[in-house]
């Protein structure tokens, strides 16, 4: 039977699980952060083919479809865009062989923030794995109220981002727009600021 498995800080789904074509195990897994909640998830699972969404998105029949025909030996996962000038994969929608997912060594469980998901897509890709990208015009994001996230938050997520950054910096570098989202207004020059100050603090600790 398929497995899918949905972190959830609040423990709330908004996706439609529902309209999955076949029969499934839903798990819904909270209380730590990201990587360690897809981790954690998995390893429940045992076997057999994962499909892992996030907890508020909407899939279309053509998603469904190509997340469920992922074989072994490869892995399916979303493609979004970033202010609309580069693209990155996304684990709002992902699936892969619980065989697969050991061979690659699971998501990183140090990685806290942001990012596992591209930390999980390199190492997969280098160890022999097909990539099968979903784009995102078969799912969209469900809008709702934006989650507060407190100062620290921000910071910690910005040098984690930043430690990133600098560790895929041949794979990376083409997303440094999406890393600083220039975009011509105040809030945003703010935030790109704090970025570049994250990305210094980091590359000065490696001195």
């Amino acid at each position: 039977m398929l497995r899918i498995v949905i972190p959830s800080l609040t423990g709330k789904i908004l996706t439609n699980v529902d309209s999955c074509p076949v029969p499934y195990r839903l798990l819904v897994v909270s209380g730590g952060f990201l990587g360690e909640c897809r981790h954690f998830g998995v390893e429940k699972c045992g076997e057999g083919l994962i499909v892992m969404l996030d907890s508020d998105i909407i899939l279309s029949k053509e998603c469904w479809k190509i997340l469920l025909g992922t074989e072994r030996g490869e892995f399916s996962i979303g493609v979004v865009n970033v202010f609309g000038a580069t693209s990155h994969v996304s684990t709002r929608v992902f699936a892969i062989h619980f065989e697969d997912y050991l061979k690659v060594g699971g998501f990183d469980c140090n990685i806290k923030y942001t990012f596992e998901d591209g930390d999980f897509y390199y190492r997969a890709v280098a160890s022999g794995l097909r990539c099968r990208g979903v784009s995102s015009k078969y799912f969209r994001h469900i809008d709702h109220k934006p989650r507060s996230f407190s100062g620290s938050f921000k910071v910690f997520y910005n040098v984690e981002a930043a430690k990133m950054l600098v560790k895929y910096k041949r794979a990376y570098y083409s997303n440094l727009w999406s890393f600083f989202g220039l975009r011509s207004n105040l809030k945003s020059a703010r935030v790109t600021v704090i970025k570049g100050l994250a990305l210094l603090y980091y590359l000065m600790k490696q001195l």
